[in-house]
């Protein structure tokens, strides 16, 4: 499902057009299946409207923002910020009386004039900002340009903290200011990345007593350009020592594709900052949550023991490899059970392999100590006492007495020396413990059958391109004809449609055999490669979908439009792009059988992808058409030359885009 409208606790915002919106059911469809929800009330709802429009009283006494921001969020993939779109403030709100601001150190005035945050305006701005109500009728609270400048302020007032740690904005959001706006940690410190942490400047520290600052003798605080950003980064040790603890000593369980969820108790962050407290508990969450579970606790143990038998220093969750993490990411989100294990190129499939070889996860600096007792492998901590199979290994490590038992045990650097010429690419396909070969690995190129976002949006752009009114020099001409006519060429001599006339006999024979030869359509289960790889979501979010509102406005689709605006309107209804296209192209651009085909999907829960009928080209119908002979003339006969013709040239038109990107099938 997606999740685009989502508030920072994985709730739905609720939505309340003012009409004339509340009529749009593009756009009503649009936040629905984007996560958003379209409600008739504006009480916990946040209320779009169209700019430069008379409001209604009875909605002026709440924050409106542009309907715009819909659009430009679902066509940036991001969810923007509200604030830059809000088109009506409340007229008048009324005032509270709030307890004076409460500072951490003292307050003395700035003077500067050209200061362009002088803390006299930043404390008014902060008072007026007090005193105002914020509006009950959304359940989005946006930063407003008072609490951005107060925010800078106080990280500025903070160095010896530095700007990117949790810990600075856990103490700030304690602050009566922020703890009014229901403004946590956790918000501040995305906020700050919002703002890529621009403060500008902040002030001295006292180097003569911790957590003061230096005063000028005016009484003001001293700037410095010196920005230091106090947040430590992971390193591979710390990322081993951290899979080892949850391998080790958590349960989680492991899902037929691979991917696992761990059972963490509420205290097991507070201890583990403890024992390690080179990082915060909160960054020890996040870290756990953003990569080591994307990544996979495993894979990356075995990945490190890997690289250490090798000879290479292994890299930290973030940075072995950035494409198989994203696809491992992408595919996390899948709910197909086909999708297959996935593991990093060069490491066992085996989970037996971790503990035969355990004595290559020894890293220098872990403590032998236990979190919470819920050990579930039967390992010992550090030297695994109870893996029998350990201290034989090493030993065989060292004094190997066959070439035999030499080739059984990883490759040491010294070993790799003589024997690069057996160095083998990385592939990124399970392997096998037995035929595994410790070799250097290398960075492994994206082999997946999905292709990234990137990918999937060059290649619907390079089918959707219409061809612009331009000017060209006559090298271009000349070049672009030649490639139109060797792409013709090639088409003539090489299409299904030339190999099956030739293998056509024309004597009454064959046309006598022919009338017995007849075509049963099947129904299409599955999407052909090409689409398969285009596929990052599936058709249609059915479990989201309400059919009743999705037919009525599936009908409401102008079939004259152009093939990329016809997509773009059924993508805001919840179609996904490359279905629309590959519908298009079995149904021979036929709109109102595309549309039979969608409801056909929808009614059959996702089963079948094509309506079985004349005109609507099925996988079987594709794969004789193909073949040539007496089944290609079936089929055409059964959907006609001429349908034929357009399916065998849309065929092809494919197939030269994506060899243009190299990516043949």
């Amino acid at each position: 499902m997606a999740t685009l409208f989502h508030d920072p606790s994985s709730l739905p915002y609720s939505f309340f057009l003012i009409p004339p919106l509340n009529a749009n059911t593009g756009l009503c469809q649009s936040i629905e299946s984007h996560g958003g929800l379209v409600s008739d009330q504006m009480f916990n709802s946040i209320v779009l409207g169209i700019p430069d429009t008379e409001l209604l009283p009875d909605v002026k006494h709440a924050h409106v923002y542009s309907y715009k921001v819909i659009e430009d969020s679902i066509k940036e993939g991001i969810q923007m910020e509200f604030g830059d779109y809000l088109i009506h403030l409340p007229e008048s709100e009324p005032n509270v009386t709030v307890e004076d601001h409460q500072q951490v150190v003292n307050e003395p005035d700035i003077t500067d004039p050209q200061d362009l945050l002088d803390y006299d305006r930043l404390l008014s701005s902060v008072a007026a900002v007090e005193n105002e109500v914020i509006p009950t009728t959304s359940n989005l609270r946006y930063f407003e340009p008072q609490e951005d400048r107060a925010l800078r302020e106080e990280v500025r007032k903070r160095p010896w903290y530095g700007i990117k740690g949790h810990t600075i904005y856990n103490e700030i959001s304690k602050l009566p200011f922020f703890q009014q706006r229901f403004r946590t940690g956790d918000s501040l410190r995305e906020r700050m990345r919002t703002l890529n942490y621009e403060v500008g400047y902040v002030y001295k520290e006292d180097p003569n007593k911790k957590g003061s600052l230096l005063l000028d003798s005016h009484g003001n605080f001293i700037r410095t350009a010196s920005i230091k950003s106090k947040s430590r980064k992971y390193t591979p040790d710390e990322d081993m020592i951290f899979c080892k603890t949850l391998y080790q000593q958590l349960n989680f369980v492991e899902d037929e594709r691979g991917f696992e969820s761990v059972e963490i108790p509420t205290s097991f962050y507070d201890k583990y900052a403890q024992v390690y407290p080179t990082h915060t508990k909160e960054s020890y969450r996040q870290r756990f949550k953003n990569f080591l579970i994307p990544f996979g606790i495993k894979n990356y143990i075995k990945y490190y023991m890997v690289c250490k038998a090798q000879g290479n220093e292994p890299k930290a969750t973030n940075q072995a490899n950035l494409e198989w993490l994203k696809a491992r990411k992408q595919f996390k989100k899948w709910k197909n059970d086909k999708v297959y294990k996935l593991y990093y190129p060069d490491i066992p499939t085996e989970d037996e392999w971790i503990e035969q070889h355990w004595y290559l996860a020894e890293v220098e600096g872990e403590v032998d100590v236990i979190f919470e007792n819920t050990l579930s492998r039967g390992l010992k901590l550090k030297n695994m006492k109870r893996n029998t199979t350990v201290q034989p290994q090493k030993k065989q490590q060292q004094e190997p007495e066959t070439d035999s038992e030499q080739q059984q045990q990883p490759q040491l650097p010294q070993q790799q020396k003589s024997e690069k010429d057996s160095s083998k690419s990385s592939q990124l396909i399970p392997t096998s413990s037995e035929n595994l070969q410790l070799v250097p690995l290398q960075p492994a190129e994206h082999q997946l059958k999905t292709l990234s976002a990137a990918e999937v949006e060059a290649y619907l752009n390079a089918v959707l391109e219409e061809p612009e009114e331009e000017e060209l020099d006559d090298a271009d001409l000349e070049r672009q004809i030649h490639e139109i006519l060797q792409r013709d060429a090639e088409f003539t001599k090489d299409t299904a449609n030339n190999k099956r006339k030739r293998n056509i006999d024309e004597s009454e024979d064959w046309v006598a055999k022919r009338q017995h030869l007849d075509f049963n359509d099947e129904p299409t289960t599955k999407l052909p490669p090409v689409y398969q790889r285009l596929a990052r979501e599936l058709p249609i979010n059915l479990p989201i979908l309400d059919k009743k509102k999705f037919f009525s406005n599936l009908e409401m689709v102008s079939p004259e439009l152009t093939v990329k605006e016809y997509c773009v309107q059924l993508e805001r209804l919840g179609v996904q792009q490359y279905f629309t296209l590959f519908l298009l192209e079995r149904c021979g651009n036929n709109r109102n059988d595309v549309v039979k085909c969608i409801r056909h999907y929808v009614e059959t829960e996702g089963k079948e992808l094509l309506f079985l009928k004349k005109g609507i080209w099925s996988n079987k119908s594709i794969e004789w058409l193909e073949l040539g002979g007496e089944k290609a003339a079936a089929v055409e006969a059964w959907h006609g030359e001429e349908s034929a013709s357009w399916v065998l040239r849309e065929l092809e038109k494919k197939r030269t885009v994506w060899e243009i990107m190299g990516k043949v099938t």
